[in-house]
């Protein structure tokens, strides 16, 4: 919905789509949701938690936001200065602040030549209405009750944790994954072996770099 770091945009429709014996998606890392909004998938329950409160408050923002909240938010040019923009509240500045510096962990203050958030706006505008019924939880991962869902576990990678400083264990998080009940879709990159992961696609980025992603897809009972 929003931009951020390891959003899954572009390859959402890789993945599996939801089980049809469950009524719910649960995303435990849940950053920009893009796995629940592809396709039809936003029609499920789905239930969002992130540790994170600038992503939390930016979720909690947008299920609360009309359409016209929204169309009411500054069109920026490269080199505007967001923090010149007084009446925007805390919520607003971080939805454009991580459009305007995208494939950031947190929001930036100018807009960058690669600023998305004039299309960005747009996209958020055509696709509000889709999440009114999602809810947003700030939880960590291990507080989530253990129900007959399509679990979409996308936390920070093994090695690229470092960005959000994260101090996940990640030999709990690998036995907590395999106990969920339903279908179990992990992300990953290719350097971490915490479950047995498979390679899915490589990534178009921006320079050089070609990331390869991984994914551990299971069924429980």
């Amino acid at each position: 919905m929003f931009y951020y770091y390891g959003r899954k945009k572009k390859i959402a429709g890789l993945y599996p789509d939801p089980i049809l014996d469950s009524d719910f998606i649960i995303e435990p890392f849940a950053g920009s949701g893009a796995y629940s909004l592809f396709g039809n998938r936003w029609e499920k329950q789905v239930l969002l938690y992130d540790t994170n409160i600038i992503v939390y408050k930016i979720w909690n923002y947008l299920l609360q936001a009309s359409i016209k909240d929204i169309e009411s938010l500054p069109i920026l040019q490269y080199r505007d200065d967001l923090r010149n923009y007084q009446l925007l509240s805390e919520e607003e500045k971080y939805i454009i602040g991580f459009a305007i510096n995208p494939g950031s962990v947190r929001p930036g203050n100018i807009a960058t030549k690669f600023s998305r958030w004039n299309a960005n706006k747009k996209y958020i505008i055509d696709n509000l209405y889709k999440i009114k019924h999602w809810k947003i939880y700030n939880q960590s991962f291990e507080t989530i009750n253990n129900m007959r869902s399509t679990w979409f576990i996308d936390p920070p990678y093994f090695k690229e944790g470092i960005y959000y400083n994260s101090n996940l264990d990640y030999n709990f998080l690998s036995n907590w994954c395999m106990d969920r009940i339903g279908l179990q879709i992990v992300c990953e990159s290719d350097s971490g072996n915490w479950l047995p992961f498979q390679e899915l696609c490589t990534i178009t980025a921006i320079g050089k770099r070609k990331p390869k992603e991984y994914v551990y897809i299971n069924y429980l009972n």
